[in-house]
């Protein structure tokens, strides 16, 4: 096999390892964010919030999406980039 194959293989398997990465931490995150939007922490379902903490609210609602497409966003980085670096090669 030829060196670029080699760091092609090799990017397709970091990249497959940071997924599946994202995947095992998806459910502690998840559990972590709905415990800290309960009654005792944020209470993010009260009807009187202040604009600081429905702002917070919003945002720990938003984290879980965002972080999934980061994660895809970074494996795809990993597999289309061209750069020819000495960590790949």
């Amino acid at each position: 096999m030829n060196n670029k194959g080699q760091v092609l293989l090799f990017r397709f398997m970091l990249s497959f390892f940071i997924i599946m990465l994202a995947l095992i931490l998806i459910d502690p995150l998840k559990d972590s964010l709905s415990e800290s939007q309960d009654e005792n922490h944020l209470n993010c379902t009260s009807a009187n919030l202040t604009f600081g903490q429905e702002s917070t609210c919003i945002v720990t609602d938003a984290l879980l999406p965002y972080f999934i497409v980061f994660i895809i966003a970074v494996a795809f980085f990993i597999i289309l980039s061209r750069k020819s670096n000495n960590t790949f090669e």
